[in-house]
């Protein structure tokens, strides 16, 4: 009471007497005692808070033994805070967002257990981007879902992706983002939420070519306040990003559905404008703002556009993703011409990458290019009907349809030889002449090639055919010189197969070199050197040229080719290794290959038991597919674990070896009919049939020596009964 009153002073003046009270007195204690004050979410502090922080920044408080640690959000930093960040006292330290290992780590903390499943925690980290607010956020709405359950005292935590997949965005999540959002004037949420459909980066410049009723003024000050309020930043070669996928999410789910649909192919159009000649490695993005645009003819032209510069760029799993949504774009459409030949286009283009990587042996490519036919037909193109009927026979092949094959190919080449096509006989014929090959029909394979090959070569067209992606005439006398080996003619197999190899050689054709030196490792040939050195150079060219199946079928030769040259045990991996391959991308023409290639590693290992369930196994396989080649040779090797078991089962040899030696002759195979008889001459010496024996033997070693087969005929002759 004794005290004066207050002198009025203006409200200025006022505010300033009480913070520089308010520093002087946090001063006083420091002189005291150090002092530490700390401040959270210094976002939100008023404008006396900020005056203090500013006076205790000055010169006047250098010395004092005061330090002042505060905390706020970056993206929340308005004009009160800005200055005071700016002044010459102040460090700033910017925490970063959280690793995937910190994030792991709050999980384990918040729910008390050792561990947790990588899906899990690279769930909260893709979703979360660090932010630990956002990680428990996901947490609380994992339980909340039930995602995340407690049972008998433990968490019973999700391991897989669909386990996952129910979890929206949590709501406070959401609602903290949209706080920010709500922010912002209407001009700038209209900026961010363009950008929002541009996706998570977008340049200025595609900014500007949608919100066409923007200055560029206008559009500046916009970007500005939003890079101020960090929902845009500056990424490389100045494409702005959103700090926070959560941001783009929640400012796009803002937008009215007519809006986006307009705003979806308002983009679409300027990157069209903007890409110019670089439209192909954008097309993929163009192609989804149609799609988004409602513009399904527009998705689906650039939308092959993408599939096919993906192709380019070996991202073969991304072509075909491409062109499987760029078909379903066209759904439901009015059948113009465009969009007829659209839907051919495309079943051809899939083809390509699935032949490469995934295997012409996708059950899917058959009934790919059966429905693209009615669409050719539609469109009254012949010359693109028969290319979709050329291009069905792979796939037959490839699953071992033969029957479907040959009754297919039967039209094409009534339809090839009535126009003359010389060209289109080879190609649909080296699938023909190799299906028949693989049923055990050398014979008729090289009858029906020989005549293609000469009429080629009289025609002059050998070189044009050896220039094609799939050259058939290569094919053609790499196949004739196999049915050769088949029939135990050896050197007229190595000329053949030279002939091949030469031809690609010649026209440069690295793939046609790759598939002479895979066919080269098919031959029954008594230097098995040359099998190891061609399987493993099969097997160099096609990963060199990213080529699926011929890396597969090198696989089978070079595995072979080790098993007989003393390497078994290498060579059983990895003829196991290309088995596991064939089946999982559906492979059946060639693989009885890699289960003979395993069956005569086990027989060099010892590995009865083994070599039992492997011939087994592609005797079913034989049976199920049709490619019996190698029929006679399986049943040998299932005799052979019966003689050379001490308690073998003699009658179930000699029913397989009977039965084996009715294949090989009727089959016309010289050196597996030769092995059968030697087989026979050591179960009929066992069994003391010395007369039986000499005449097997004898028999075994005409066919093995006619062959060439000098070594295999004299370990024949050493065996005859004396």
């Amino acid at each position: 009471d004794r005290q004066p009153p207050p002198t009025a002073v203006p409200p200025r003046e006022a505010r300033e007497r009480a913070c520089a009270a308010a520093a002087d007195t946090l001063a006083a204690l420091a002189n005291r005692a150090p002092v530490l004050l700390i401040i959270d979410d210094l976002q939100w502090a008023d404008e006396l808070t900020i005056e203090v922080l500013k006076l205790l920044a000055g010169e006047r408080y250098r010395t004092v033994p005061l330090t002042v640690l505060a905390t706020y959000r970056s993206e929340e930093v308005g004009e009160l805070l800005e200055p005071l960040l700016a002044e010459r006292a102040i460090e700033r330290f910017e925490l970063s967002r959280l690793p995937h290992a910190s994030v792991a780590q709050i999980v384990t903390g918040m729910l008390a257990v050792d561990d947790v499943p990588r899906t899990f925690s690279e769930y909260l980290f893709r979703h979360s981007e660090g932010n630990p607010f956002f990680v428990s956020e996901y947490l609380r709405l994992a339980v909340d879902e039930r995602v995340l359950v407690r049972s008998a005292g433990r968490w019973q935590l999700p391991h897989t992706d669909e386990e996952l997949a129910v979890l929206p965005t949590p709501a406070s999540v959401r609602q903290l983002v949209g706080m920010r959002l709500a922010a912002l004037s209407a001009e700038d949420l209209r900026v961010v939420q363009i950008a929002a459909v541009c996706g998570r980066g977008v340049e200025p410049a595609t900014l500007g070519a949608i919100a066409t009723d923007l200055d560029e003024e206008a559009l500046s000050r916009s970007l500005v306040k939003a890079m101020r309020r960090q929902i845009l930043a500056e990424h490389e070669a100045g494409e702005l990003r959103f700090t926070h996928d959560k941001l783009r999410e929640v400012a796009y789910d803002l937008i009215a559905v007519d809006s986006r649909v307009q705003l979806h192919h308002a983009a679409a159009e300027a990157l069209v404008q903007a890409a110019g000649d670089g439209v192909d490695a954008r097309a993929a993005e163009i192609a989804s703002h149609f799609r988004n645009g409602q513009q399904p003819l527009a998705a689906a032209r650039y939308g092959r556009v993408a599939g096919q510069h993906a192709l380019r760029t070996a991202a073969l799993g991304d072509a075909l993703q491409h062109f499987q949504q760029a078909v379903a774009s066209l759904a439901g459409l009015e059948p113009s011409s465009e969009v007829l030949r659209l839907e051919v286009e495309l079943r051809l283009d899939q083809f390509s990458p699935r032949f490469q990587l995934y295997s012409a042996a996708d059950a899917g490519l058959v009934e790919l290019m059966r429905t693209a036919m009615p669409f050719a037909r539609q469109l009254q193109d012949p010359a693109l009907l028969a290319k979709l009927q050329d291009t069905l026979l792979v796939p037959l092949f490839a699953r071992a349809r033969y029957d479907e094959l040959f009754a297919a190919a039967e039209p094409m080449l009534a339809e090839a030889r009535a126009a003359a096509d010389h060209l289109r006989v080879a190609a649909v014929l080296y699938l023909v002449v190799g299906s028949r090959l693989l049923c055990g029909e050398a014979r008729r394979a090289i009858e029906i090639a020989l005549p293609v090959i000469a009429m080629l070569e009289q025609q002059g067209t050998t070189d044009e055919l050896c220039g094609q992606a799939y050259p058939p005439y290569i094919s053609l006398c790499c196949e004739v010189g196999v049915a050769h080996a088949s029939l135990g003619e050896y050197a007229s197999a190595v000329a053949w197969l030279e002939r091949g190899e030469a031809a690609a050689k010649r026209t440069g054709n690295r793939y046609g070199v790759a598939v002479s030196h895979m066919w080269w490792g098919f031959v029954e040939a008594p230097d098995i050197a040359t099998t190891v050195a061609h399987g493993e150079l099969a097997v160099h060219l096609a990963r060199e040229q990213r080529l699926a199946a011929p890396e597969l079928f090198g696989l089978y030769s070079y595995s072979r080719g080790l098993a007989l040259s003393g390497h078994a045990t290498e060579g059983a991996a990895m003829a196991a290794s290309a088995i596991a391959t064939g089946k999982t991308i559906g492979y059946v023409a060639f693989r009885t290959e890699a289960y003979r290639a395993l069956a005569l590693a086990q027989l060099a290992n010892g590995a009865l038991d083994e070599l039992t369930s492997t011939t087994t196994a592609a005797l079913e396989l034989v049976e199920a597919g049709g490619e019996c080649r190698h029929e006679a040779e399986f049943r040998r090797l299932r005799a052979e674990a019966e003689l050379r078991r001490p308690d073998g089962d003699l009658e179930l040899a000699e029913r397989e070896l009977r039965t084996a030696l009715a294949v090989a002759e009727a089959q016309g195979a010289r050196v597996y009919a030769g092995r059968v008889h030697a087989a026979l001459a050591r179960l009929n010496a066992t069994r003391g049939a010395v007369d039986q024996a000499r005449m097997d033997a004898a028999r075994a070693v005409a066919l093995l020596d006619e062959a060439g087969f000098a070594a295999e005929a004299a370990d024949a002759r050493a065996a005859i009964p004396r």
